[in-house]
């Protein structure tokens, strides 16, 4: 580390923990329903996409040119599957071989000396990530209709492409060099972790492909409420199911990452935000809208 700067992993982790106390924040003041501070309008305004964002679509033309259509959700997922397999494949070859000599940067770039992951976990971690980018960017060509007029803020698209670049990169700076670590065996956490993620990425496929089928076309503008599985005790499952899928890489990591932590926080935080905005969407749209039903956490929240 550089005297005077921090290391890439404090680094990241203070910007998590300001993202995360931000989102936390702002969502505790919607939730006091104030509404009327300024702060919370432009975090409104910033976390609405697609159904969400129409209302804010009769704004003065200078004001659409920070709106791109919501398909450009594809980009999260493009970035997601190439550079997480850059990184999977460079730490495989890193720590697994000869390949790659010397100091590999990434990891000897941090201060922490000794690692509490062994190298099972830690790949463990990599695949589960570029297999849930690959799989998203399929569902968003092949399953997903999004709608012609959807639109996604372009902070909420940048905040995007900034969680998809840091997420495997807070995975290998936060656990120091990997090279001289144990392989280690598979345990129990493995096991968990892997229900998990495979559970939670089943059915969150399950629900874009519920979703999908409500629409015919990109050019169907209509709104209809979804039905099945989880969508008859919560309005957004799918959000749920990618709390799970991180909570399994979570698990798979033995829960000792203490910088996946934070990825894992901040997708929990994003995720009970913009379930709780389409859960008040659909409950304003729709007057027979199911009054049980939970917005993300079936009969909790």
């Amino acid at each position: 580390m550089v005297a005077g700067f921090l290391d890439p992993c404090q680094a990241l982790k203070l910007l998590w923990k300001f993202l995360i106390f931000i989102l936390a924040f702002l969502h505790l003041l919607n939730l006091l329903k104030m509404k009327e501070n300024k702060a919370v309008k432009i975090f409104d305004r910033l976390m609405r996409y697609g159904k969400l964002s129409k209302e804010l679509e009769t704004k003065s033309p200078i004001s659409r040119n920070f709106y791109f259509p919501k398909r450009y959700f594809t980009h999260f997922y493009l970035v997601s599957s190439i550079w997480s397999g850059i990184v999977m494949c460079a730490t495989f070859l890193y720590i697994y071989s000869d390949f790659i000599h010397g100091d590999f940067m990434l990891f000897n770039s941090s201060s922490i000396k000794e690692t509490h992951i062994c190298k099972l976990s830690l790949s463990i971690g990599l695949v589960m990530i570029f297999f849930q980018g690959v799989r998203r960017f399929y569902e968003c060509v092949y399953v997903c209709k999004f709608s012609a007029d959807g639109s996604i803020n372009v902070l909420h698209y940048f905040l995007g492409i900034f969680f998809y670049v840091a997420d495997p990169i807070t995975m290998i700076v936060g656990v120091g060099d990997m090279k001289n670590a144990e392989i280690g065996d598979l345990k129990y956490f493995h096991v968990l972790g892997a229900f998990l993620f495979v559970t939670g990425s089943y059915y969150q496929h399950k629900y874009a492909r519920i979703l999908s089928k409500l629409r015919k076309s990109e050019h169907d503008t209509r709104y209809i409420i979804p039905h099945g599985d989880l969508f008859d005790y919560v309005s957004c499952p799918h959000y749920f199911m990618e709390i799970i899928i991180y909570l399994g890489v979570l698990v798979a990591l033995g829960f000792r990452h203490v910088a996946f932590w934070h990825v894992f926080a901040f997708v929990f935080v994003i995720h009970v935000n913009m379930a709780s905005m389409s859960h008040k969407w659909y409950c304003t749209k729709f007057e027979t809208y199911p009054k049980f039903r939970k917005a993300l956490i079936p009969f909790v929240y």
